[in-house]
């Protein structure tokens, strides 16, 4: 016999009434609803995380030495048109280079970098970086 055909009677000796069974598939679907909302959330928060750790970067200032480019050879002597070429001096240049958020995270907390007046970060060392916080 079909469920639709049954009396109230029947049913309740079978199962569930009707209204129980309208109660349970209604808490089912809030389950179900909540569920698939924290699986939403979870999903765009790692998603938000992998960004953050792969493709999200920011330019920091580093002082790199700066060699001169070779001298060029004096022209010969019947070549004077040309002025010699006089070669900048070697000294430091501040170079901007794209770092990682965790890796400034990193370098923030063990002092490697310091944000100036201008808004840009510096790297505050040269060669290897600090190992340990300096306070």
């Amino acid at each position: 016999m079909s469920s639709a055909g049954m009396s109230a009677s029947e049913r309740s000796e079978n199962g569930l009434s009707m209204e129980q069974e309208e109660q349970r598939k209604q808490a089912a679907r809030a389950v179900t609803g909540k569920v698939l909302l924290g699986v939403f959330l979870v999903s765009v928060g790692l998603s938000l995380i992998v960004y953050g750790v792969r493709f999200h970067s920011e330019p920091v200032l580093v002082e790199q030495e700066v060699e001169p480019p070779a001298a060029e050879p004096a022209p010969p002597l019947f070549f004077t048109s040309r002025p010699p070429v006089i070669a900048p001096p070697a000294g430091k240049e501040l170079v901007s280079l794209r770092e990682s958020e965790p890796h400034l995270i990193r370098e923030i907390t063990v002092g490697g970098v310091t944000r100036l007046d201008s808004g840009e970060i510096k790297r505050t060392y040269t060669g290897k970086p600090p190992t340990a916080c300096p306070t």
